[in-house]
């Protein structure tokens, strides 16, 4: 067997401690990682081949006690690795945590550590120092300037730690940040609650990125493919506790050993078998040599295809700039043909276009074999000379049958088109050959034999071309047919496996849609740049040219259109090809199917365009019809999945429509064809002496045309069903798309397929440039081609000029873009005053350079004043910021509040109202309760209280009011007490005012008994607890011998009717410590004190409860008494 890294094991031993370990469910100690230093620029190049990262920044403010302005959790995302990097098929996951606009206030605000759910840690030679480290800590070309002293696993959860710790500073802006550090993981990204903890050992939760992990044996293989002898990556985790020996199988054979490093997880190379057949195969890891079983066993396979051997030159080969000239020293052949019944056309009409004349069809095959179809009694003809039309039609015995005029839709210079059904009996074959030599192009030195179906097409040619000679500019209808072919993978209960990928419902994981895949080419992650830069609200006009429209709940709003005469609604109408009767369906949703409503799939221009189905026959002139009329609908981009072969000696017959593609073009429109599925060159050449194109391929090769060809599944090389061409495909997207509901898959919307054909590559492709003249409405049609062509993907495939790249193309459309969400404080709601109210909004900000700052302010219109104002400077690439604060300030009455973000000269602002309201406190009379009896010239003592949300650190004493309905005012304060009631009843009142007016009020009644009752002859003495008030809260100040504590000072009044103060017995205690030491009395006034120390008691966690008790006691041994409760607490609560 191979070794494949580290060192080399011995096959056939069993690691018996291993598996002890192996079979311990006891939970994981702490595991130190290791750790590395790098450079910004270094460390790029283990997960890029060129060496750069594109990121995606998620910033999580937060606040901690005693401090001004804010501090963030910045959780940075790059690109999966590349293939052929150290870090292929791998996430890259940063960290940052910055307290730069954080300002201390009172004490050293710091974080001294970061806890994250992070999962498997897959290590790196991040150093270049030969071993692998798990976390890379980016010290040089970056921000920050504390690095973790230490980064510890236990189970999934990461422990980062900082000391010296990062702290805030003495004003806002010059506070501290840590270094950016990375982990790799083999997991996408997913939402989690990170934990901050502080130099008070306090929690901070907040949000933050990390894998979305699972903890049994995984696997994968970067690339899915390959040939024999190829080296790929196997990536892998969940073998845990990692630390010994692994085995891997090819088609369950042992074939390497190498080593599982700690922690499970693992990135190593494994060359494929170089004599493996082509097809699919197995790779399998299992942990220990040989593989573990039963309760031991670890285990995780992937499947792989063995691609066919490529097919390399012959040693005497030779590869010259030199052009290939057959036929030499013969004679050049001139145009002639036959008839022949072998020679047929894919179908034999196409549909009426008044209801009842059939369009018969005819074909040509070229010398090459190739067969083309036209109609086989229509000429188109472009002319605004009706003098000459008419003429027309009085010599070819014509009929109008369709005309397009260009001005609908704004197209100067563009000639009306006109259709025209001929009687082949007025044409005159005798002068085709000639005719057709005068016309061709001077290029084309041999033409040779051609063949036609029948003499109807013979005549066709013979009388456009006798026209054509003549001077008029006509054309023949040729017919185009479809370039989709449905490949029949509908079985999965979710959606196709294809190669070794399997579907999942997540576009922001298809293989031919994301970033980090082997295409790379990142639409839904242009789609978050988009929605950060504020520009999905930008709509563009997308163009469907086909038949077959279908509407189904994945369709979007869709303007329908036909320029067929006969056809009113082109909806569930079948298109004119039967071997694709919903072909327009397919397309259509290729570009602009709905997004995120769990249902069929999700279109490439889903999130930015409006569509218009424009139902069209794939002969020519319906063609020019088709394109004018969606140029007149507004369209800014058109596709025609669609293609037809015309031989390089009928050149001249295309004319009309290349006219007409290249008028729209240049009026401001872009226009996207299919390469076609032949697997040829559209460039292909004829020689003699000199070379010239063989075939014209429309409208791939019209003018004002961008053909696009297709991308193999999971490649960057072209499906080799794709045609290709240097000088005229343009450009390539995927081949191979998902497919969602269509007459031919009624289960399409709960069950995705796949269908295949440059059909499908077209207005994937078309839809990128949707998304890039979304990202810059102001760019024209040329610039946003430029930017396609400077972003596009290069591909090493000779035959692939460049592919789509949507992230970058949009990105460098985007320039500079904000947009902001406003999540706090809700429209139109209303807030208690004096209480906080949240500010909270995420700022999503896309630049395609650095030095922008963003500044973002949340203003106040009704004072006039601004409550945030922060200043941010992200950099290049996608960020979410987020603009928050609490504010309790604000003054009683409607507020229009205004966020206000601004990005160099981009500004852009949201409006919300809200109400400020003074709320009316409650008021409760707490003691003595009603109904209660006293005597003549016995103390009675009053305690009120009260709540109001608008009085931030409670009511004053002189918010309290107290009356007898007998005996009137009986003082302020939240507690009175008087020996002094009149003999009777009493109602007594306890008003509670705040300081906006508004009052509350509680009532209780009470008698006050004569003294010669005789329940009066011996009255008890009085107590009442001043200070502090009943439920007071105080916070741990210092701690001794018992434990943490708060020193408090007790003060409270008094008295007996009978004896003198100083003949009483007072004490203070409570039920948690007992008494609280001796205290002071003042005789004449009976003002006591006591103070001590109130402790958090033993087995309390969080604070402890005390009741704190006033007993008095006369010299008759009368006991009264008077009790508070107080709260003494830590920061844990």
């Amino acid at each position: 067997m191979k070794a494949l890294r580290f060192v080399l094991l011995v096959a056939g031993i069993l690691f018996f401690s291993v598996l002890g370990g192996l079979a311990q469910a006891a939970p994981a100690a702490p595991t130190a990682l290791d750790v590395a230093s790098v450079s910004a620029p270094d460390v790029y190049c283990l997960f890029s081949a060129d060496c750069t990262a594109s990121v995606d920044d998620l910033a999580a403010s937060f606040a901690l006690p005693g401090t001004a302005g804010s501090g963030f959790l910045q959780s940075r995302l790059w690109p999966a690795g590349e293939a052929g990097t150290a870090g292929a098929g791998l996430f890259p996951y940063l960290y940052r945590v910055d307290l730069s606009d954080m300002a201390a206030t009172l004490s050293p605000a710091c974080v001294t550590e970061l806890k994250l759910d992070f999962g498997p840690v897959v290590p790196l030679d991040y150093d270049g120092d030969g071993g692998a480290e798990h976390v890379f800590v980016v010290t040089g070309g970056g921000l920050g300037s504390i690095a973790p002293t230490a980064v510890n696993q236990a189970g999934s959860t990461l422990t980062v730690s900082f000391a010296p710790a990062v702290c805030a500073g003495a004003s806002v802006g010059s506070g501290e940040s840590s270094f950016f550090f990375g982990l790799a993981s083999p997991f996408r990204e997913t939402l989690i609650t990170a934990e901050l903890i502080d130099n008070l050992a306090e929690s901070t939760t907040l949000d933050a990125r990390a894998p979305q992990y699972v903890a049994d044996p995984a696997l994968r293989v970067v690339p899915g493919n390959g040939r024999g002898g190829d080296t790929v990556q196997l990536i892998g985790s969940g073998y845990t506790p990692g630390g010994y020996a692994g085995t891997v199988r090819w088609d369950g054979v042992d074939d390497a050993l190498f080593d599982i490093p700690a922690g499970g997880a693992f990135s190593v190379p494994y060359p494929i078998p170089a004599g493996a057949t082509a097809g699919d195969h197995t790779i399998t890891v299992c942990s220990l040599s040989p593989c573990a079983t039963d309760e031991f066993e670890q285990l995780a396979e992937t499947p792989f295809v063995v691609l066919p051997p490529q097919t390399l030159p012959g040693p005497y080969a030779a590869f010259l700039p030199m052009v290939v000239r057959s036929g030499v020293g013969m004679a050049p052949l001139p145009f002639s043909y036959v008839v022949d019944a072998g020679v047929a056309p894919f179908q034999a009409e196409l549909p009426p276009l008044d209801g009842a004349t059939p369009r018969p069809l005819a074909a040509v095959r070229t010398p090459a074999g190739d067969v083309s179809s036209f109609v086989a009694n229509e000429l188109i003809v472009q002319t605004d000379d009706t003098a000459a039309l008419a003429a027309l039609l009085a010599r070819v015995g014509g009929e109008i049958v369709l005309e397009v005029d260009p001005a609908s839709a704004g197209l100067s210079g563009l000639p009306q088109t006109t259709l025209v059904r001929v009687d082949l009996a007025t044409a005159d074959a005798g002068g085709l050959a000639a005719d057709v030599m005068a016309l061709k192009d001077a290029a084309i030195e041999s033409v040779g034999e051609y063949a036609f179906s029948g003499d109807d097409g013979v005549r066709m040619f013979a009388l456009a071309a006798a026209e054509a000679r003549g001077g008029l500019t006509v054309g023949v209808n040729w017919v185009g047919e479809h370039t989709g072919v449905p490949l029949d993978s509908r079985e999965a209960p979710n959606g196709p496996t294809l190669g070794s990928i399997p579907y999942t419902p997540d576009a922001y994981g298809w293989a031919h849609f994301a970033q980090g895949t082997t295409q790379d080419i990142g639409v839904p992650e242009a789609w978050t740049l988009l929605h950060r830069a504020g520009k999905l609200g930008n709509r563009v006009q997308l163009a469907i040219l086909d038949g077959g429209f279908y509407p189904n709940a994945d369709f979007p709003a869709t303007t329908f259109i036909s320029v067929v005469p006969g056809i009113g609604d082109p909806r569930n109408v079948n298109g004119v090809d039967g071997r694709a009767p919903f072909h327009g369906t397919d397309v259509l949703q290729t570009a602009v199917a709905r997004a995120d409503d769990d249902f069929g799939i999700v279109g490439v221009a889903a999130p930015v365009a409006d569509a218009i189905a424009v139902y069209t026959s794939y002969d020519y002139m319906v063609s020019i019809a088709a394109v004018v009329a969606a140029r007149a609908a507004g369209a800014d981009i058109m596709n025609m999945s669609y293609s037809a072969d015309v031989p390089a000696i009928f050149g001249w017959t295309v004319w009309p429509f290349e006219a007409t593609t290249a008028a729209v073009r240049a009026s401001g429109a872009l226009l996207f064809a299919s390469a076609g599925n032949d697997g040829a060159n559209v460039d292909g050449e004829d020689c003699f002496i000199v070379c010239w194109e063989h075939t014209w391929v429309t409208p791939c090769e019209n003018a004002g045309v961008i053909c696009v060809g297709g991308l193999n599944w999971d490649s960057k090389r072209r499906h080799p069903n794709s045609n290709y061409g240097s000088e005229h495909v343009d450009i390539y997207a995927p081949y191979v798309v998902y497919s969602g509901q269509s007459p031919a898959a009624p289960g399409g919307g709960a069950t995705a397929g796949a269908i295949n054909g440059t059909s499908f590559a077209a207005p994937y492709a078309a839809s990128v440039a949707a998304l890039v003249w979304a990202a810059d409405t102001g760019l024209s049609a040329g610039q946003v081609w430029d930017v396609l062509v400077a972003t596009a993907h290069s591909s090493p495939d000779g035959r692939v000029n460049r592919y789509v790249n949507a992230y970058d193309a949009v990105f460098e459309a985007v320039g500079v873009g904000v947009d902001a969400t406003v999540l706090a404080p809700g429209d139109g709601a209303t807030y208690e005053l004096n209480l906080p109210v949240h500010l909270f909004a995420s700022v999503g900000y896309v630049a395609n350079r650095d030095g922008i700052p963003v500044r973002m302010r949340w203003i106040d219109d009704r004072d006039g004043r601004t409550l945030y104002d922060v200043t941010r400077h992200p950099g290049a690439g996608t960020h979410v910021l987020y603009a928050e604060r609490y504010v309790s300030d604000l003054t009683e009455g409607a507020h229009p509040l205004r966020l206000r973000i601004t990005a160099g000269s981009v500004t852009v602002e949201k409006r919300l109202t809200i109400h400020i309201q003074n709320s009316p406190p409650t008021a409760t009379i707490d003691q003595p309760g009603s109904g209660a009896a006293f005597c003549a010239g016995e103390q009675i003592t009053f305690r009120g209280s009260a709540f109001d949300p608008n009085e931030i650190g409670g009511l004053p004493g002189s918010a309290f009011s107290w009356r007898s309905n007998r005996d009137g005012a009986l003082g302020t304060g939240a507690v009175v007490f008087t020996s002094a009631l009149s003999d009777g009843s009493h109602t007594v009142t306890l008003r509670v005012t705040d300081s906006g007016g508004l009052y509350a009020e509680d009532s209780i009644s009470l008698l006050v008994k004569a003294p010669t009752h005789p329940d009066c002859t011996d009255l008890p003495p009085s107590a009442v607890i001043t200070s502090p008030a009943d439920n007071a809260s105080f916070f741990i100040e210092a701690q001794d011998a018992f434990g943490w504590y708060h020193t408090v000072t007790f003060e409270g009044y008094v008295g007996d009717a009978e004896d003198p103060i100083s003949a009483l017995s007072v004490a203070w205690e409570s039920d948690r410590q007992g008494s609280l030491g001796t205290p002071t009395v003042n005789p004449t006034t009976g003002f006591t004190t006591v103070t001590a120390r109130m402790y958090i008691m033993p087995g309390d966690v969080a604070g402890s409860w005390h009741t704190i008790t006033l007993r008095v006691t006369d010299t008759d041994g009368n006991v009264i008494t008077d009790e508070i409760d107080i709260w003494v607490y830590t920061l844990i609560n």
